[in-house]
């Protein structure tokens, strides 16, 4: 599209604007990445309104395809946030839309708005502003989700937030009841802000996203409320000195309030950064533990799907275990009938809890017929005599299997076929001397008995560098019950070492997290590291590039 192409937009809103309900508008060239490209009609000067004001059923709106570059130089490198005079007009232009759009006597107006673009010096007029707008005209918004433009590598790390104080924070949730999908990124993790939310129950509200935002900055962010206009500083690296609010950032403590405005939740996702947060916390991961999930299972009953990432994008060396997420969170999600997919953060699990988990879910009336569930096992990190503790704990889970036949434990006869990942979230290379017993006497006997007392389960052990008796690591092993899949069927799949994994073993072992007192007893041996691919993309190669299950 051209310049000479603008006239010819005007007619076609004009002439069919009417019929349209949804709209996404681009300029420049149509590319992947975080941004568009800036194209020949960045500096054009286009009447916005001479197009919106034909579109008067319009309910959808999305204007993060829209490369603003080239208007003023952008504060964040990978974003479309800009400040200054061109984001001004087109934001005036579209809460002008936003008004024609709205019906005064039914409420209706746009049930989405896609606009990640604010003015990035005065943020809390600006988000005011926006808000304010949004609850005026568009009272039953359903999808305001610009903030999916601004993230880089997910919910913890997004440069969409609202400079938004308590009190329009309130009006907001007052009005604005439903939403269908949430993303906490763009607000104050903060203790007022999660009892707003959960004191107005938003009952269409089906995906949140409960991740603390490592970008936001509550120095700048707690004087803005205060009236003053905060120049962003270079890359927002000013020091954090009010961090240390009470109720805000690292000493939160009300999390699970929000969880009263979700009664019909189907998506619960919580993004952590853990290499960012092991070098300087953002975010205190012990929220999300037992009482936390318990809270979940009773306040979210229609929860399929349950996801924890590391959102960091990088090689994780320095594995923290949530030591408040033990056991008792999978006994809590044990009887939560709609779950599908759950994937949980490494935490303090053993095997006797996940034996316990197959024990109670059996026994549920499902309303779903699939469930794939992903765990790691950590907490017991490694001593320098000793290995992780996930070694003893999958040998207990096997034991535990082992003792009990396939007609007692019911996996194989009941109406939703679990399918689990157990995970191991350290990167130890162990000792040659201690994997060759450890595989003979420990590990093979009861992999052995386990597929003699449960001919249905397909029991699966991901190694890397296997040979013989002698392996280098085990990054999982699998359970699948009624699996036909020959694949599912080989007890094990290696990983061939290489020289680059060697590099990588001399990177990692210099980096990796070190604890005292907490490995696998009795075990010694000399232990170094590498860096595998995470569990989901090492079975996106074993299952020919598909995403299947995560």
């Amino acid at each position: 599209m051209t310049a000479e192409d603008i006239p010819r937009m005007y007619q076609l809103a004009e002439s069919k604007g009417a019929a349209v309900r949804c709209l996404t508008v681009r300029l420049g060239r149509k590319e992947s990445g975080y941004d568009p490209t800036p194209g020949v009609l960045d500096d054009s000067d286009i009447d916005w309104d001479r197009v919106f004001r034909h579109l008067p059923t319009l309910k959808r709106l999305d204007l993060t395809k829209l490369s603003l570059r080239v208007c003023l130089q952008n504060h964040y490198e990978y974003t479309n946030a800009v400040y200054g005079a061109p984001i001004e007009k087109l934001t005036t232009t579209l809460y002008q839309a936003l008004e024609r759009w709205h019906d005064e006597k039914t409420g209706a107006g746009l049930r989405q708005l896609t606009v990640p673009t604010r003015n990035e010096v005065e943020r809390l007029r600006s988000t005011t502003e926006f808000l304010e707008a949004v609850m005026k005209f568009c009272p039953q918004i359903e999808f305001l989700d610009g903030y999916e433009k601004m993230k880089v590598h997910g919910d913890a790390q997004c440069y969409d937030m609202w400079a938004v104080t308590l009190d329009t924070w309130e009006k907001f949730n007052k009005t604005c009841t439903s939403l269908k999908k949430f993303s906490w990124a763009v607000v104050p993790f903060a203790d007022p802000f999660f009892q707003v939310f959960g004191d107005h129950v938003k009952p269409n509200l089906m995906e949140l996203s409960l991740s603390a935002n490592e970008c936001w900055n509550y120095h700048r962010y707690f004087r803005e409320c205060d009236g003053q206009i905060v120049a962003p500083p270079p890359n927002d690296d000013e020091e954090d000195v009010e961090a240390s609010r009470p109720g805000y950032g690292l000493l939160v403590s009300e999390i699970t309030a929000v969880l009263r405005a979700c009664p019909t939740l189907t998506k619960l996702s919580i993004a952590i950064d853990y290499r960012r947060n092991a070098r300087s916390r953002y975010v205190n991961t012990r929220l999300y533990g037992d009482e936390f999930w318990g809270a979940v299972a009773d306040r979210c009953p229609h929860l399929e799907t349950i996801t924890m990432s590391d959102c960091s994008g990088y090689a994780n060396y320095s594995v923290k275990s949530i030591d408040t997420l033990t056991d008792r969170t999978l006994i809590s999600l044990a009887t939560m009938k709609s779950l599908r997919s759950l994937e949980l953060a490494p935490a303090r699990l053993t095997g006797k809890g996940i034996f316990e988990y197959l024990r109670i879910s059996k026994d549920q009336e499902f309303l779903k017929n699939d469930l794939a569930v992903q765990i790691r096992v950590s907490g017991h990190e490694r001593t320098l005599q000793a290995t992780p503790r996930f070694y003893g704990e999958i040998v207990e889970l096997l034991k535990l299997l082992a003792e009990t036949s396939e007609e007692d434990l019911g996996a194989a006869a009941c109406r939703r076929k679990p399918e689990i990942y157990i995970g191991n979230p350290y990167k130890s290379k162990v000792d040659r001397s201690w994997c060759e017993p450890y595989m003979r006497d420990r590990l093979m006997p009861v992999l052995e008995a386990v597929r003699e007392r449960h001919p249905s389960l397909a029991l699966q052990v991901w190694l890397c560098g296997h040979n013989g008796d002698i392996f280098n690591r085990i990054d999982f092993i699998k359970l699948k019950w009624n699996s036909k899949d020959e694949f599912d069927r080989q007890l094990f799949k290696n990983t061939p070492a290489d020289d680059e994994d060697d590099e990588i073993y001399r990177i990692a072992s210099m980096n990796e997290t070190i604890s005292l007192g907490s490995g696998d007893e009795g075990e010694g041996g000399q232990v170094t590291v590498h860096n595998l691919h995470s569990l989901r993309d090492i079975m996106a190669e074993g299952l020919g590039g598909e995403g299947r299950y995560f």
